[in-house]
């Protein structure tokens, strides 16, 4: 069944109370493709309008697991919201503060996930009571939370950065908590707008030698080393043909962000069907911030993508994108980090890998794109071209990607063109 963008829905009744619900997979204009993780849309009778609504993530992929999780969701959230209109709306924001901590204490107790990721415990009460107290408790006494904006919330972020104990690591975190705060006080009916929008929050950490402690930057004999590896891997005899087809594919993808300097992201379709050339460069559109990537070694790029046609060809595989299995289904986030841990275990890269960069850093698929940008810039390229073609901008090439050989007298032997 399908409507919108929506497909595979499935109606269902709860119980004699809750009789309009469904689970559904939906389209992703990000990724111009539909998710493999079912969400459920569901309408609470006798319930405020402005959370009569769950239109939620399930986390479950199989329909039958996720119509079970659906179910269980719709009545937790049905009796926890029955109780807010037994609450006085209009409450302080001293009292706000500790209902939203016995909130917290409770979701402790029964371990429930919290709003981006991992479960609540110990620690994450800790922190988040200790924000939510000492630092934000002290401006929300100028006026009730249902008023404040903006402003308000730069004030905020602007008298912890003048007290000059916090790092923007820790306001970033205060930040968190104040999400927390402002979405349970819309879920009770004390707020009705969005969350006010936070000022950016710059946090960099630095190695001992001062350098961004971001992914690490790969050097290019790193890199070509690491694909011949996957390569030979994948020709193993006692590795499935599904599992030769993945590690394959994923060398070719990773001589493409060598030559493209384009950002690791498996997510994000890379349709090879819509790569254009002219005399002197190949060109990958790519559904992501509406980049065009410019690879700086015509033949290298136009060969891998010749070859994986061929391939894709040979082996009926209808779908012209990267990264699919071998009958043409993108891979799943769970086939994604199987095998990306088959990759560092052959490669040495990754987060227990022994392969880093001169000051330790790690080795993800990230450090190609550092490793094209330097090199680029190293070989006389102007900053705002490469910042141009590789979607990003100066500023943030001198916050991210600076070495400080950047423009070392020496000539650098170029990674383009070396992976053909």
């Amino acid at each position: 069944m399908k409507e919108g963008g929506r497909i595979d829905i499935h109606h269902f009744k709860v119980d004699g109370v809750v009789s309009r619900a469904k689970i559904y997979r939906k389209w992703s204009s990000r990724d111009k493709c539909y998710s493999s993780i079912y969400y459920v849309d569901a309408h609470l009778p006798n319930i405020p309008k402005n959370i009569s609504r769950i239109d939620r993530s399930t986390k479950k992929t199989d329909k039958a697991l996720a119509l079970k999780e659906a179910k269980k969701m719709i009545k937790e959230a049905y009796k926890h919201r029955l109780s807010f209109q037994e609450r006085e709306r209009n409450i302080s924001n001293e009292q706000l503060v500790v209902e939203i901590i016995e909130q917290w204490i409770d979701d402790v107790k029964h371990k429930r996930p919290k709003r981006s990721r991992g479960r609540w415990n110990s620690d994450s009460l800790k922190t988040h009571r200790g924000n939510l107290q000492n630092h934000i408790l002290p401006y929300l006494k100028t006026k009730p939370l249902k008023l404040w904006n903006e402003l308000d919330v730069k004030n905020m972020v602007d008298g912890l950065r003048d007290s000059k104990t916090m790092s923007e690591k820790s306001i970033a975190n205060v930040r968190t908590t104040f999400r927390y705060l402002w979405d349970y006080a819309k879920l009770h009916g004390i707020v009705n707008n969005r969350c006010p929008k936070f000022p950016q929050i710059k946090i960099i950490n630095r190695t001992k030698e001062g350098l961004p402690s971001t992914y690490g930057y790969a050097e290019p004999v790193q890199v070509l080393d690491a694909i011949s590896k996957i390569e030979k891997a994948s020709m193993q005899n006692s590795l499935t043909d599904n599992q030769k087809h993945k590690l394959y594919v994923y060398a070719q993808w990773w001589k493409l962000l060598l030559d493209t300097g384009m950002r690791p992201m498996m997510n994000t379709p890379l349709p090879l069907v819509e790569e254009t050339r002219n005399k002197t460069n190949i060109f990958f559109k790519r559904n992501e911030k509406s980049i065009i990537y410019t690879a700086k070694g015509k033949e290298t790029s136009s060969s891998v993508v010749d070859d994986l046609k061929d391939y894709y060809k040979s082996n009926k595989i209808k779908n012209e994108e990267l990264i699919v299995g071998l009958d043409g289904k993108r891979m799943s986030l769970k086939s994604q980090e199987i095998l990306w841990k088959q990759v560092c275990s052959i490669t040495d890269w990754g987060k227990h890998g022994k392969l880093k960069d001169k000051y330790g850093r790690l080795l993800v698929p990230y450090s190609i794109r550092h490793c094209h940008i330097t090199y680029a810039l190293r070989n006389g390229e102007v900053i705002e071209k490469v910042a141009k073609r590789c979607g990003t901008s100066v500023e943030m090439i001198m916050k991210y990607y600076y070495e400080h050989d950047f423009y070392d007298s020496t000539p650098s032997p170029s990674p383009f063109d070396s992976t053909a």
